[in-house]
């Protein structure tokens, strides 16, 4: 119960001037604020969902190994695929979630797999015998050397073509 002195604010004790004008503005700031980083958090969101629809929807495409991302080569190199200045000459992840835990390279004069982390096969490229099968598009690309047989998986675009071209020619073949 208000007091008996008690007398309600009048038009004359509230604030004037700028500061007037500011005080009735804090709440539109306030939601101003709040749509800003709203707006902020969805942006970043279908950017980082774009990321990763382009990055699993497009694959890897063959690359030269001066491009590669450091990374890539860190964890060959963990795995101990590479040694500690090797750079491949050619590059290409097919694994399925495209993390370079499987796929080829062209190292020096020989064709190297791995999976999940270590060499699964190695040979040397010249005199091997390479063909394809599969969808030229998407071609799976094969290296016969002796009992070795390589098989590196494309996906559309990724490079397969220039991969069989190039590897014909380091082998020798026609």
């Amino acid at each position: 119960m208000p007091s008996p002195n008690y007398e309600a604010p009048s038009a004359e004790d509230a604030p004037g001037g700028l500061f007037g004008a500011i005080a009735q503005l804090g709440l539109a700031a306030y939601m101003v604020l709040l749509l800003s980083v709203a707006g902020s958090a969805i942006l970043c969101t279908g950017f980082a969902g774009y990321g990763v629809y382009k990055s699993t929807t497009f694959g890897s495409p063959l690359v030269g190994g001066s491009k590669l991302e450091a990374w890539r080569l860190n964890e060959l190199r963990r795995w101990g695929v590479l040694g500690a200045s090797d750079v491949p000459a050619l590059y290409h992840d097919d694994s399925v979630v495209m993390d370079g835990s499987a796929g080829c390279l062209v190292l020096g004069d020989k064709l190297l797999r791995w999976d999940e982390g270590k060499t699964t096969a190695e040979a040397i490229i010249a005199g091997g015998s390479v063909s394809s099968f599969g969808d030229p598009a998407a071609p799976t690309v094969v290296l016969r050397q002796g009992i070795t047989e390589i098989q590196c998986r494309f996906n559309e675009d990724e490079g397969g073509d220039r991969f069989l071209v190039q590897l014909k020619a380091s082998a020798g073949a026609p």
